[in-house]
């Protein structure tokens, strides 16, 4: 049996140890020298790139003061997303970002206007006149 690639939670758990870290105000520099470990395997953790295994993730959390299972949250929500809309589906690390920023503000006036965001996209699309701007190449341009 070979090495099984990355998927959708280790994304989760790369970008919630990003957001973490950052949060406690650790470089990466600092952050490898704590776990014994080069701030490239940091990088490739953060980015999803690499699978954090059970014991690298628990020292992690260690480093960070936090539980493990707290680079879970909102995992549901992206297996959820996952089995609604199938293989179209990519947590890529801008998807994670957004739901860790979703769970980490205690505002409930923040979550909401997020959520009015979310449904006012979601009119627009149904009225089949949505607008999005997407970057490309390094610039902005607008894309139906």
């Amino acid at each position: 049996m070979g090495k099984r690639s990355p998927g959708m939670l280790d994304m989760l758990a790369g970008r919630w140890l990003r957001a973490w870290r950052i949060s406690a105000g650790i470089s990466r520099e600092e952050f490898a020298g704590r776990a014994e470990i080069t701030v490239q395997q940091i990088q490739k953790y953060e980015d999803g790139s690499n699978r954090i295994s059970a014991s690298r993730l628990a020292q992690f959390a260690d480093i960070v003061e936090r539980a493990p299972g707290d680079f879970f949250i909102g995992a549901e929500v992206l297996q959820g997303a996952g089995a609604r809309i199938g293989d179209a589906f990519v947590a890529d690390a801008e998807t994670c970002d957004l739901l860790i920023e979703y769970y980490r503000t205690g505002s409930g006036e923040v979550r909401g206007r997020m959520a009015e965001i979310v449904a006012g996209k979601r009119r627009l699309e149904e009225r089949g006149r949505a607008v999005f701007v997407v970057q490309m190449h390094g610039r902005f341009r607008r894309a139906a």
